[in-house]
């Protein structure tokens, strides 16, 4: 539900889609895939080499990060791009862009159906363009749920950075916190940030929000979560329980469990459902479910092939 968060800026910097869950193949690695780029074509610059592309993890329940990853993309003479990702730990981990040790450097970017994967002390990269694993009934949920049954976004590509990363780095609180932003390497300034799926239809003060971090968020912004869903019919106590579930945004996360959403999000986790219901008071009618994609691998990086290119 973070599609096309920034109408008006640049679909560079925008998160379309953050996802955590325990990897397929070895129950002792989690998977992370933050994809950006809503509706990429092959004609567009699938990134910008300006921005640090950033996954955050809290592991002591203090809603600031105690490791992250930072990933930042150059692009050569004969035109291909790279990828490099610096990982930080403690004090660090808050920081942005170049900071942290080296874990993968400039490793190509795939521009093709195969999946290029490149391996270092035990994590696994893809960077490439994959097919849009969100599956919603857009136009529907746009017109006032007036659904029509298709999902606006079966044909459509992102840009995929996806992580696999050991578990013993994730050492901490048994279910930690994760959230993913992009930043201006020289202003600072966070672009985007996204974690819980739907949170941007709920939120007040959007742009300023997401400049937010999770520590902060619950402090300004609880109580405007509140009255939101008071708004829509809710109780007091029913209104503070839910702005409560979705301030911070953040996706919780528990490794030791293979569920999805709300224990982290899977490519094929039914997150629109969760955020209508809420919206409308009722369980969201069959007509209005779309299945998730037909083209998700069962391993890593998960995401089908693009549609174009």
């Amino acid at each position: 539900m973070h599609h096309n968060d920034l109408p008006e800026g640049d679909p560079r910097h925008d998160i379309t889609d953050l996802f955590v869950f325990q990897s397929s193949e070895d129950r002792a690695r989690t998977a992370v895939i933050l994809n950006v780029h809503p509706e990429l074509t092959p004609a567009a610059d699938p990134v910008d080499a300006r921005v640090s592309y950033e996954l955050k993890f809290d592991l002591d329940g203090d809603l600031e990060a105690d490791l992250a990853f930072h990933i930042l993309f150059n692009r050569a003479g004969d035109g291909r791009w790279g990828a490099s990702v610096l990982r930080s730990t403690g004090l660090d981990a808050r920081g942005t862009g170049r900071i942290g040790a080296s874990l993968f450097h400039g490793v190509a970017v795939s521009d093709g159906h195969l999946a290029d994967i490149a391996e270092e002390q035990g994590h696994r990269l893809f960077a490439g363009p994959r097919s849009d694993p969100f599956f919603a009934d857009r136009d529907g949920f746009a017109n006032g749920m007036q659904w029509t049954g298709r999902d606006y976004f079966a044909d459509k590509d992102v840009f995929s950075i996806a992580l696999e990363i050991p578990n013993d780095s994730l050492a901490g609180e048994r279910r930690i916190a994760v959230w993913a932003r992009t930043v201006g390497l020289s202003s600072q300034h966070v672009l985007n940030q996204a974690g819980r799926p739907g949170n941007n239809v709920f939120r007040p003060e959007p742009e300023v929000f997401q400049t937010v971090g999770p520590a902060q968020q619950r402090e300004h912004y609880l109580d405007r979560y509140a009255q939101n869903f008071r708004a829509m019919g809710y109780t007091e106590a029913e209104a503070m329980g839910l702005a409560k579930d979705w301030v911070p945004d953040v996706l919780s996360y528990d490794c030791t469990e293979s569920a999805g959403f709300p224990n982290g999000r899977r490519p094929t986790d039914d997150v629109v459902a969760t955020a209508v219901e809420i919206l409308t008071r009722a369980p969201l009618p069959a007509s209005a479910r779309i299945p998730a994609h037909s083209d998700l691998l069962q391993r890593f990086p998960y995401l089908g092939a693009p549609h174009h290119l």
